[in-house]
């Protein structure tokens, strides 16, 4: 932390904080809105001491897969800005924000998986993970 505020001033400290509230944001809200909508459809039409219980973990992970997918983009946005500085200036990203760096992930084309600096393996490797 101190060589953070020697070399990049104060503002070094939040480099990164726009992408992990978007991923935070994104990735909660999608997991609790998924498991709570799945968990009331297996619910209807079904007595309230009927429970659910052998179902929640598969909905709770089910929920957590969604949600990795949808907050995958500001999770490798988020890492890619907060890295910054440690790489050499020829492999810095430089976002300027968390829109400019989803900007600048997003697929070239509309064929296959071709995406700007390899981020179509990171984003389904870390999908998965």
């Amino acid at each position: 932390m101190h060589r953070i505020l020697l070399t990049e001033g104060f503002t070094g400290l939040y480099s990164g904080l726009s992408a992990a509230l978007l991923r935070q944001m994104t990735y909660s809200t999608v997991r609790f809105g998924v498991y709570e909508d799945l968990k009331i459809r297996l619910r209807a039409g079904k007595p309230a001491e009927e429970g659910l219980g052998s179902m929640l973990i598969p909905l709770s992970a089910f929920s957590g897969f969604i949600a990795g997918v949808v907050g995958n983009p500001a999770d490798i946005v988020n890492v890619r800005m907060q890295s910054d500085k440690a790489k050499r200036l020829q492999d810095q990203t430089r976002y300027r924000h968390v829109f400019d760096g989803l900007v600048q992930i997003r697929p070239l084309s509309r064929r296959g998986c071709q995406c700007n600096k390899g981020s179509s393996d990171e984003f389904i490797a870390t999908s998965v993970l």
